[in-house]
């Protein structure tokens, strides 16, 4: 299982579109270089990542640069593809449908798990971790501790296979999330921020509910945040093409 990614800060203009780092750097460190390139725009959604040039960019073997980039596939920023390489996340509306339909079906049986077996230190962990995420102010922060709020959830349901199918299934929703995020950090002028929907039903739900009261509230949770966003997903893969011309 993938370790939770840990937030980057997004350099404002350095140069290049990489940094390159000294031969003394680790994988940790072209990681970072590669993470910050893709959040800070410079390598773009849908990017092919060529290995030789980037490589030779960065100042490193082919072998460092290859574990970095498949930590971060694992997160969800990098996809590979066995014919085309790997290329920086790019996911269309009608994509996201389909991954969202299938993280319900999954999701709401985790959820379901986790109400029946959840305990009270596990109850005040949620709960505590819920009005930290409501306090939270930085948008890639919230990001990530959504995410990690989810994740949890599903730990508490003591489904490791199910787990493991809605770590893959969703890290390239929470990535495509980052960067759009990411973006509208860097362009002050985005009309509106990212919408950021509230768990605090969802939570309650697990921790005082029934089952069904759970994943009905999971279900609501999921379609209400998908519904809101679609348009803005639509609106960023149009500039991000628009962009590349």
């Amino acid at each position: 299982m993938p370790k939770p990614a840990l937030l980057l800060p997004v350099p404002a203009s350095p140069p290049g579109r990489v940094q390159r780092v000294t031969k003394e750097s680790t994988r940790d460190k072209v990681y970072t270089s590669l993470r910050n390139a893709i959040l800070s725009g410079r390598l773009r959604c849908g990017e092919r990542v060529k290995e030789i040039p980037l490589a030779e960019e960065l100042g490193v073997s082919r072998a460092i640069l290859r574990e970095a980039m498949q930590q971060l596939v694992h997160e969800g920023l990098l996809e590979f593809n066995s014919y085309r390489g790997a290329r920086v996340i790019e996911l269309r509306p009608e994509q996201i449908d389909e991954i969202v339909e299938a993280r319900i079906l999954l999701e709401s049986r985790a959820v379901r798990l986790a109400t029946e077996r959840i305990h009270n230190a596990q109850r005040e962990e949620l709960n505590a971790f819920e009005k930290q995420l409501q306090r939270e102010k930085d948008p890639l922060r919230a990001g990530q501790s959504d995410f990690r709020l989810h994740q949890r959830i599903w730990q508490i349901s003591g489904h490791a296979t199910i787990e493991k199918l809605l770590i893959q299934l969703t890290s390239p929703l929470f990535a495509m999330s980052l960067l759009m995020r990411s973006k509208e950090t860097r362009d002050h002028h985005a009309s509106s921020p990212l919408p950021r929907g509230t768990h605090k039903r969802l939570i309650e739900a697990i921790c005082q509910g029934t089952p069904n009261d759970a994943t009905n509230e999971l279900e609501a949770h999921l379609t209400e945040n998908w519904t809101a966003i679609r348009r803005r997903v639509a609106e960023f893969i149009a500039r991000e093409e628009a962009e590349k011309l």
